[in-house]
């Protein structure tokens, strides 16, 4: 049985100075790129075969462990939520014989889908469902005249300017590491970029810059990495996350870039490792910024990090920070199962991505399921923003299989309808690497997972006994249809990763009653103004959970959820207090699947 762990967090808040470093810079254009112009791709890449792990220590820098609370672990139901739908759905980026392929993507308003990997820009016109043409980092920045390796690509759809951004990286040294940032002229990513080349050591203190980041306000783009000194292995040599902060107009317009570069921020002491921009639910937000961090690498932790940048550049923008403690715990997951007795490395506890909607953050990272010891995922809900006293409830999802890697994006259709479309990657012992989705209500409830692409085979492309699974999944909102989300995951095929894309719809509506259900039931009185009474019988015994929605579609309440025996059965309960209108009372089995729906008119 599939199964959520899902526990409230009571939080401690402190608030800290946070010592820092602020560094102006002003980076020149680079030079500028017309895509459709770009041919004679020979698609260049460095595979190494004897990956480092990608966790490990931070060289002493072991974060601390709990503050002496108590960890629950409660399992609830899944299906209390109608799944996402997909839609259109195809074969994404081109298998490049490299490990990771660290999915990302953007869509604009009008279609146009930009998907990167390593080390591979894809180019797509969804409304036209027509593939248009892809070529390498490597070939994307060559004007810029860098010839080592480019990896871990980012991009990002501005919905405000209707254009996109870019980053990837160039180089492992101090001496040859670069930060690539492309900043589309127009909406069409066939078209002009203009390319910058940002220092990978802006400090000159011997270090380069990895595992890039990337959100967009209403001003400014903002890029997060860890810095490393040369030759680390295992992160030994890390020496601190740092963040730029860009004038995103500088970009589109193709002048040279005004930034502020922070350096030297740490937590007693103890220097940030990654920090993740929280980009805007609905469409952007700003001036202001949030980012979050926490104990990644710690077996067993239970702190978070939220920061702000309250300002734009132009007007002096501070960082702060609160530290936040829960009673629900975290930790650094074990590796994934495969058929074939490898394992996949799920990497640390990171926050892998989060978005921030009237004024609540959501955010998603890999975690260990304490019940199980296996890996699994977390939803935080963050709250108390902008008023200085944040809380958050950690929901830790479990299920049959192993989860990595998720992500997250916001699929309300209005003010205060928080709901969620979810993307993760899934593997077993009898399954194969693969990818899915599931949706979260708003309200508590989570559906089922549903499947995006089914693996068909183990991988198998390095030379030790734990791969590298496909990494990060990303999902990102269609900004001008609410409700919609596209994604790029990975599922296995040829002992390797591929890229799959799909288009995911949140359930809007609930079943039409009219239609014949698996469960006879009735509803009286109805209409009603104080009580209805619901009858229903069961075949056999079933997990039920029944919910309330309204004419929108819209969750108002989940009124149970129960193990009920076989038999005829009455449930009431007293809608006095809900605005007059049509409202549907819906049962659902364990699986999510419709049992009964029954329309009610409250007068």
């Amino acid at each position: 049985m599939k199964a959520f762990a899902l526990l409230l967090l009571s939080s401690l808040t402190l608030a800290s100075a946070l010592a820092q470093q602020v560094h102006p810079i002003t980076v020149p254009l680079g030079g500028v790129q017309q895509v459709r112009q770009l041919d004679n791709d020979f698609f260049p890449n460095l595979q190494t075969l004897e990956m480092p792990h990608p966790a490990g220590t931070l060289s002493g820098k072991r974060s601390r462990g709990f503050q002496g609370r108590t960890q629950q672990d409660s399992l609830v139901q899944l299906g209390l939520a109608a799944p996402p739908q997909m839609s259109l759905n195809f074969n994404g980026n081109l298998y490049n014989f490299r490990t990771p392929n660290d999915n990302d993507l953007a869509i604009a308003n009008n279609g146009q889908l930009v998907s990167v990997t390593n080390s591979i820009i894809y180019f797509y016109d969804a409304p036209n469902e027509q593939f248009e043409k892809t070529t390498s980092l490597a070939n994307f920045a060559a004007s810029l005249g860098y010839t080592e390796s480019k990896y871990d690509p980012k991009v990002i759809y501005d919905p405000e300017e209707d254009k996109f951004v870019m980053v990837f990286l160039n180089g492992n040294l101090d001496s040859t590491s670069r930060i690539i940032v492309a900043f589309s002229e127009t909406n069409d990513p066939l078209g002009n970029w203009n390319l910058y080349a940002l220092s990978g050591n802006p400090i000159d203190n011997g270090t380069w810059s990895d595992f890039p980041n990337i959100g967009l306000s209403t001003d400014e783009l903002f890029l997060t990495f860890n810095t490393f000194t040369n030759g680390s292995v295992n992160n030994s040599g890390f020496e601190e996350a740092c963040i730029w902060q860009i004038n995103k107009f500088d970009g589109y317009n193709g002048d040279s870039l005004e930034t502020q570069y922070y350096s030297g921020l740490n937590d007693q002491g103890k220097a940030f490792f990654n920090i993740t921009p929280i980009i805007g639910g609905s469409g952007l937000y700003g001036p202001e910024m949030h980012f979050l961090s926490n104990r990644n690498l710690h077996s067993d932790n239970d702190t978070f990090f939220v920061f702000t940048i309250d300002n734009t550049i132009a007007n002096n923008g501070q960082i702060s920070y609160q530290r936040v403690y829960s009673d629900q715990h975290y930790g650094e997951p074990p590796g994934a199962l495969m058929p074939s007795g490898d394992t996949l490395d799920c990497n640390d506890a990171r926050i892998l991505g989060g978005f921030f909607e009237d004024g609540i953050i959501q955010f998603v990272g890999n975690t260990v399921v304490g019940a199980t010891g296996r890996p699994g995922i977390y939803h935080g809900i963050l709250e108390g923003l902008p008023s200085g006293t944040p809380s958050i409830q950690l929901n830790i999802i479990s299920d049959t299989v192993d989860l990595a890697y998720p992500n997250i994006a916001y699929v309300g259709t209005g003010p205060g309808d928080q709901s969620a479309i979810f993307v993760v990657n899934y593997s077993s012992e009898t399954t194969f690497p693969a990818s899915a989705s599931f949706y979260y209500d708003g309200l508590g409830g989570y559906s089922s997972l549903s499947t995006i692409k089914e693996g068909i085979s183990s991988v198998d492309v390095l030379t030790s006994p734990k791969e590298r699974w496909g990494d990060y999944a990303d999902v990102q909102p269609k900004y001008d249809e609410p409700g919609i989300a596209w994604s790029a995951t990975s599922y296995a095929r040829s002992s390797a990763h591929f890229t799959w894309i799909a288009q995911l719809v949140r359930p809007f509506g609930v079943d039409v009653p009219d239609q014949p259900t698996a469960v006879a039931a009735q509803v009286a009185p109805n209409p009603t103004q104080h009580q209805v009474v619901l009858s229903f019988t069961l075949t056999q015994p079933e997990q039920v959970s029944v919910v309330l929605y309204n004419a929108q579609g819209q969750r108002v309440a989940l009124l149970l959820a129960d193990q009920i025996p076989a038999g005829t059965h009455q449930f009431s309960c007293r809608v006095g207090h809900l605005p007059a209108g049509l409202y549907v009372l819906q049962g659902r089995d364990a699986t999510g699947e419709a049992l009964f729906s029954k329309r009610i008119v409250k007068q």
